[in-house]
């Protein structure tokens, strides 16, 4: 993948993570971006957010700068996975009280490219 459709293809994760995490009522305070290379090598880089947060702005802009820490850009890369840690519920999500227990949180992770099997 080229420069410029990496960080495409990182905004489109955020994106789509920043919509489960608001359907889900959470809000992450740590991000984890993995590259997966044609040679198998994973790289993994780990972050944590200075508040918790959905939004798509401050998750593009953390998955961009996890982008650039990472240190093999010199094989071709085959998956992009972008995970939300550290899940909270939305504060704004409280301000009604729920008639259900609340749901234990759990890890969100939206992945491109190959399946692994």
């Amino acid at each position: 993948m080229s420069g410029g459709r990496l960080l495409k293809s990182v905004s489109i994760l955020a994106r789509r993570l920043s919509r489960r995490l608001a359907r889900s009522g959470q809000e992450a305070r740590g991000l984890e971006l993995r590259l997966g290379y044609e040679d198998g090598i994973a790289d993994e880089q780990y972050t944590l957010l200075p508040k918790s947060t959905a939004t798509t702005e401050s998750l593009d802009r953390a998955g961009r700068r996890l982008l650039e820490m990472s240190t093999r850009r010199d094989r071709r890369i085959t998956d992009l996975s972008l995970t939300a840690t550290g899940l909270t519920a939305n504060r704004g999500a409280m301000d009604q009280l729920s008639l259900f227990r609340p749901s234990a949180a759990r890890e969100v992770a939206v992945h491109l490219g190959r399946s692994q099997a």
